[in-house]
């Protein structure tokens, strides 16, 4: 048991950064300015997280009440 404790503080205190990691910090870095798209899923996946972490109250009309 005592191992295994040493093993996985071993492996939690390096902290490995992949080349894809690498290269996508470097490709942020030198394109600062989002397109469209990437700004589009950016704001898309802000309001996912905030619907996630904050609870909303729901609609008091009913969902048919249109039709």
């Amino acid at each position: 048991m005592k191992l295994l404790k040493k093993l996985f503080a071993k492996l939690k205190s390096k902290q490995f950064v992949s080349e894809i990691d690498k290269f996508c910090e470097e490709f942020d870095q030198t394109h600062p300015k989002k397109s469209a798209a990437q700004q589009f899923e950016i704001d898309k996946y802000a309001r996912i997280h905030y619907l996630r972490d904050h609870e909303v109250a729901p609609d008091k009309k009913k969902i048919w009440e249109g039709f």
